[in-house]
């Protein structure tokens, strides 16, 4: 890649006038700056559509260039960068894996000292670049593969940030060993050197088999953003034998952060009560989903659960500050579609939790359309029974 082409006026100029047009259609443009090659700003404005959203600070500063789609793709959002920034601070970090160096630039800026890590010399190259621009003077970028870094670290330093690389011939990969870095091999090593290490992994991940790979867990924490799950991320701490504490992130629409911290055990030991549907009907967030808080959301929430495989809550009062959707019941029914069909709108959102078929046939036999705004669930109540329940969103004040 042609850095300072690419940063020429001309270049700079060409992406900025293009960048909200279709890359592909670029592709058969003839008009390009001389000595740029096109690929390579078609690739620029591809970045860069990509990180108006993904990574606004970068995408508004000058100067800022990208690689190919993979490390886009693979790097943390500004927002899941900015929540792990909160949870760390001290003087010296080290990533390991430096990628883009989204995680190294908004982690960094907790720390006095910074290592970014990365084995690529492009990467490298377009990480110096990008610090620079964003006058993070603080970073040194180190060309070397993780184990030869910590081969030749000499100095104990107070945290090191780990994301594995979780795609292998193109296909992605879920499990701790099927990543690169191994982590689970690297830790001792890594531990030698620092007393805390914190590990970002698919959201694909099992947490409890990571946590019994890993040891010595501190912390685990789920972030979602708009109800979608997006990372994992483990704090370890050498030494740690306390107790785990789990938190659920979710970033709202509305861009509000709803977080829900428990200690591992709180969930072992909690009641969970049952109930047929009532005035309310509750859909946790997907961190908690992923977390797999069930018996905790009945208690702190004093909710009751319609069956112990549904996942869904109800309560005869509204519970505002419960976290995850929330639905004013219309109405509730066996599940029996020529009963049912004329009390059905014309098209309704189905959720199905637990239930005797799936979405698709039960959209065919009640005759429905996607959208709207009813939402039918079709799940198993108390009595073991299939049912229907009929709700409308209800939406914070």
């Amino acid at each position: 890649m042609d850095i300072a082409g690419l940063l020429s006026d001309q270049a700079q100029a060409f992406i900025h006038q293009y960048q909200c047009l279709n890359p592909s259609d670029l592709m058969l443009s003839k008009k390009c700056p001389d000595g740029v090659l096109l690929r390579e700003l078609v690739q620029q404005i591809k970045g860069r559509q990509i990180a108006q959203s993904k990574i606004p600070n970068w995408y508004t500063t000058p100067g800022i260039l990208f690689g190919e789609s993979k490390s886009l793709e693979q790097c943390s959002s500004e927002k899941t960068a900015s929540y792990k920034q909160r949870l760390i601070s001290g003087t010296t970090l080290v990533d390991l894996t430096g990628g883009l160096g989204v995680d190294s630039y908004f982690l960094g800026t907790q720390f006095s000292r910074v290592d970014y890590v990365e084995p690529d010399p492009l990467l490298c190259k377009l990480a110096e670049n990008n610090f620079k621009a964003l006058k993070a003077h603080h970073i040194r970028v180190v060309c070397q593969t993780a184990e030869g870094y910590l081969k030749d670290l000499s100095n104990p330093v107070d945290w090191v940030y780990i994301d594995p690389d979780r795609r292998t011939a193109g296909r992605r990969q879920h499990q701790i060993q099927d990543c690169r870095p191994r982590v689970d091999d690297l830790l001792t090593e890594i531990l030698r050197r620092t007393n805390q290490v914190m590990i970002k992994f698919s959201p694909m991940l099992d947490i409890r088999n990571a946590i019994n790979a890993l040891g010595q867990v501190k912390a685990v924490h789920v972030v979602s953003i708009r109800n979608q799950c997006k990372e994992l991320v483990f704090l370890i701490q050498k030494g740690y034998q306390g107790e785990l504490e789990m938190t659920a992130a979710n970033f709202t629409p509305e861009d509000r952060l709803h977080l829900v911290t428990y200690g591992i055990t709180e969930e072992v030991n909690a009641k969970c009560s049952f109930s047929a549907p009532s005035h309310y009907l509750y859909q946790p967030n997907a961190s908690l989903m992923k977390l797999g808080a069930f018996k905790l959301i009945c208690q702190r929430y004093q909710v009751s659960k319609l069956h112990p495989n549904s996942h869904l809550y109800t309560s005869r009062t509204l519970v505002s500050a419960f976290p995850g959707r929330t639905f004013k019941v219309q109405w509730t029914s066996d599940y029996k579609p020529r009963q049912i069909t004329s009390r059905l709108p014309s098209k309704a959102n189905v959720t199905v939790r637990n239930f005797i078929t799936d979405e698709k046939s039960i959209r065919k036999a009640c005759k429905l359309a996607d959208g709207g705004d009813d939402y039918l669930f079709a799940t198993t109540g108390p009595d073991g029974k299939p049912l229907i329940i009929n709700g409308q969103r209800h939406l914070p004040g």
